[in-house]
């Protein structure tokens, strides 16, 4: 009977198929007639009848093919299977360098497919003579697909056999670099740039690379599942690194929604704070709505990465996933991502007030000159509305600015109205002691000079000096009632949702990267150099327009850079998002808004410019009183030496020296001949201070121009109210911060050749004609109980916050002297007497804070342009 694997007989054309397959690959002799080839020569039947013999005896090693079963006589008229060999050549007979035997058969095996696919497969992993395994397997290929195709097959299924397990570690691999790319792209593609959040292109890409990495993570999940399955439940380093992938599955699906809230808020707003003329609409409520949709599903993902991050065995992550590495911080903060997602809500919740979604949002502009000194960082001289519609401003309101005293004019005046009416005079320039009537400073800033002082009641306390606190929040809410005051100075009466002030230190940044701005009605090249002496010569000399307003320069430049602003893009805009941030932190640039949750968030970012009413630490407040522009050659150098006590109080001996150079250079004085500096100083302290002493104040010998005749002998400063109420006689604790102790006292830094002041005329003209360098040195000393926690082993760790003024050119330099912790009789705040405080001359007060220095530890020193925290550990 018929094998059911045998090929069906095909006696016609099998004697020609099997000589033409007679011939094996590399085969040179010539096909004779009948399909025989010429007779092999003698080596070679020798070679095959060697090979026929004893092959259950020969070993892969040193016959070149593999073992096979004794040589098998075909059967009578059995019919040969075909292998896909020649007939003549079975893998039993083919070794390095053969040719195939004359009248070679097979007898056909038992298991021909399996046989033979064993075989061709042993073969296949021989080497072979002339020709090698490319002609072989393109000789097979060509005579016998069908046997390659199975050969293919059983190869493949061997090989996934015996590596199915390394699979799912391939694609981890692959997928784990794959997703350390795309985060690396990602960082890159956001860093350090908020701007790029308002580009529509940057915000696809990040959303690519974000959903990148997710479908990243959701493989190697896979994939961990699969490999770590044996250890799952026993295994803590696999069970860690399961719950790794899961708050990565969760982070990166919150950052997704993240992306979209920034796509529908932030890029319909892209520049709306410069340019009025943008073609999106500003954001709608639908925005707001869809952001809080976006962010409550992000959230619901936080929550559960944060409880993952719970779970996690923190002893035994690698250093990779802990604190200080950048994957470690991260995961640390992933339970505050969940409040700070809160805090986004609360803010979308307050959006429509802030940016005008639904109704316009009005803002106060004030542009402060910090050559004249104020406590909230200079003297206010111009200011202008923005308006907001849907994050943009409104394109019929382009912000442009505008002199101050015309608003303070109008205030003051409005403010006589009533009295004018009463007393029935025609105006109120005619109202009978209006210039007690008019507005006046709050009651906290008795010791401020200017009151009352124009009896012709054009103006009086006004906008101007509405920044007199330290506590920028307070001078915002003074200066948003003020303008809110005045009839029409806000668009339709409506309520000001904050205030936005500036120094010209953030325009000098700007220009930086503006590069000079020509003001072609003026003829003027305004660089940052510049600045400043171009906006005093086209203001306060005979520079100024003729007629019109003298500020014209200034509003003039200020429209000129807005426009600037208007066509900067990529690196640059980049720049001047930069400059805007560090502005806000050396508050040469400050923000207030009106919304209490508004203000909160500014407040935790630290970015509030308010002043600090917790822990160790001080702040100077410096108010120019001279009416002159003197700040521009004033410095101020700062030094603390605290000694730490055993009970964790801290010992302070402050010493501020402010130094004034002016050279023959102008300080504008106007009309009041004032060269000198002028200074109200106010350093405030904990509130919990004990103030040991003070010194270094003007001495009580001033008869100031204006007060002869008052009966108070002795101000300490040459400009003052001259009622006793208001009189500043030296020194001053009463605070005008609630929270926090303050010492206070008048400076008059000379720039004459005097020592001391004799009268003004005097020191002017020296001034003038023969300027001089001076320095006038203050000492503060107090003791702040509770500034650190002692521990039993003497070692801890102090830190105080050094605050800094807005427009004040500071330096700080700070030491801490740890010899009172083991001293058996330390040094406490009931010394009788501070060495310092009670030398009697400057001279002896300087050697006596320089003896301090001999056993202190200098732990900073560097300019005090932002707000400085010192941490000394010990």
């Amino acid at each position: 009977m018929r094998d059911r694997f045998a090929h069906p007989r095909r006696p016609d054309r099998r004697k020609r198929d099997h000589n033409r397959r007679s011939q094996p690959p590399g085969h040179t002799g010539t096909t004779l007639p009948g399909g025989q080839g010429h007779e092999p020569d003698r080596s070679d039947q020798t070679e095959h009848a060697r090979a026929r013999q004893g092959l259950d005896s020969v070993q892969p090693e040193s016959s070149g093919h593999p073992p096979t079963a004794s040589r098998i006589e075909p059967a009578e008229d059995e019919e040969i299977w075909d292998t896909g060999w020649p007939a003549d050549q079975s893998p039993e007979v083919i070794g390095r360098d053969s040719r195939p035997a004359r009248n070679a058969t097979l007898r056909r095996p038992d298991y021909p497919i399996v046989t033979n696919s064993l075989g061709t497969l042993a073969w296949f992993a021989t080497p072979h003579g002339p020709g090698g395994r490319p002609s072989w397997i393109q000789s097979l290929l060509r005579r016998r697909p069908a046997a390659i195709a199975m050969l293919v097959v059983f190869v493949l299924c061997f090989l996934l056999t015996c590596v199915a397990p390394l699979v799912p570690l391939l694609r981890l691999g692959y997928d784990v670099a794959d997703a350390s790319r795309r985060v690396s792209v990602l960082k890159e593609l956001l860093a350090g740039d908020p701007t790029r959040l308002m580009n529509a292109e940057t915000l696809q890409t990040a959303q690519l690379q974000v959903d990148g990495i997710r479908s990243d993570l959701y493989e190697i999940n896979g994939a961990m599942n699969i490999v770590s399955a044996p250890w799952a439940k026993t295994s803590v380093t696999v069970q860690n690194y399961r719950l790794l992938v899961r708050i990565g599955l969760d982070l990166t699906t919150a950052a997704g929604d993240g992306l979209r809230v920034a796509e529908s808020i932030l890029k319909p707003v892209q520049g709306g704070l410069i340019t009025s003329s943008a073609e999106a609409s500003g954001i709608t409520q639908g925005d707001i709505e869809q952001a809080h949709e976006l962010l409550a599903h992000a959230r619901s993902y936080l929550v559960d990465a944060s409880r993952a991050f719970h779970q996690l065995d923190q002893s035994s992550l690698p250093g990779l996933f802990k604190p200080p590495a950048s994957i470690g911080n991260m995961l640390v903060m992933i339970p505050d991502a969940v409040s700070a997602i809160d805090e986004i809500n609360s803010l979308l919740d307050v959006a429509p007030a802030v940016l005008g979604v639904g109704q316009p949002a009005y803002y106060l502009v004030v542009a402060m000159d910090s050559t004249e000194l104020r406590p909230g960082g200079g003297f206010i001289g111009n200011y202008g509305i923005l308006g907001l519609q849907g994050g943009r401003q409104i394109r019929d309101m382009p912000l442009s600015l505008r002199n101050t005293y015309l608003l303070d004019q109008q205030y003051y005046q409005n403010a006589l109205e009533p009295y004018r009416i009463l007393q029935g005079v025609p105006s109120v320039t005619d109202v009978k002691g209006c210039e007690s009537l008019g507005p006046q400073p709050p009651a906290y800033y008795w010791w401020w000079p200017y009151r009352g002082f124009d009896t012709t009641c054009t103006y009086g306390w006004g906008l101007r000096d509405a920044n007199l606190s330290p506590s920028f929040p307070d001078n915002a809410r003074a200066m948003m009632q003020i303008t809110e005051a005045v009839n029409g100075a806000v668009p339709n009466g409506a309520p000001l949702q904050g205030v936005i002030a500036f120094t010209p230190g953030l325009i000098k940044d700007l220009l930086k990267i503006t590069g000079p701005i020509v003001v072609p009605q003026f003829n003027v090249k305004v660089s940052a150099e510049n600045l400043e002496g171009a906006i005093h010569t086209y203001q306060l000399t005979d520079a100024k327009p003729k007629e019109g307003d003298r500020k014209a320069f200034t509003h003039l430049l200020s429209s000129a850079m807005l426009d600037k602003l208007k066509t900067l893009h990529g690196d640059k805009l980049k720049a001047v998002v930069q400059a805007a941030h560090d502005a806000l932190k050396s508050k040469d640039l400050q923000v207030y808004f009106s919304d209490p949750r508004a203000e909160l968030m500014l407040r935790q970012l630290g970015l509030a410019a308010d002043l600090s009413t917790s822990g160790d630490g001080f702040m100077v407040v410096d108010a120019n009183d001279g009416g002159n522009k003197a700040n521009t050659y004033v410095t101020e150098q700062q030094t603390d030496v605290v000694t730490l006590l055993p009970d964790g109080g801290a010992l302070h001996h402050l010493q501020t020296v402010v130094t004034y150079d002016k050279g023959l250079r102008t300080v504008y004085p106007g009309t009041t001949r004032q060269d000198d500096y002028s200074d109200f100083q106010r350093t405030y302290l904990p509130g919990n201070a004990t103030i040991l002493g003070m010194a270094g104040y003007n001495p009580n010998m001033f008869t100031p121009f204006g007060c002869d005749g008052s009966g108070i002998n002795g101000y300490g400063t040459i400009i003052s109210d001259c009622s006793p109420g208001n009189a500043i006689i030296n020194p001053v604790t009463t605070s005008d911060v609630p929270g926090r102790t303050m010492v206070g006292g008048a400076l008059l830094v000379l720039c004459g050749q005097y020592d001391t002041f004799i009268n003004t005329s005097r020191e002017y003209a020296s001034c003038e004609a023969h300027p001089k360098p001076h320095s006038q040195t203050i000492y503060i000393s107090w003791y702040t109980p509770n500034a650190f926690t002692p521990r039993p082993d003497g070692h801890g760790s102090y830190t105080e916050m050094v605050q800094h003024q807005a427009g004040n050119k500071q330096r700080l330099t700070v030491y801490v002297d740890t010899s009172q912790l083991h001293s058996p009789q330390p040094a406490g705040a009931d010394a009788v007497s501070d060495p310092v405080i009670a030398a009697s001359t400057p001279t002896a007060r300087d050697s006596a804070f320089a003896a301090l220095l001999g056993q202190a530890r200098r732990v900073f020193n560097g300019p005090l342009d932002q707000d400085q925290t010192v941490t000394f550990n010990f």
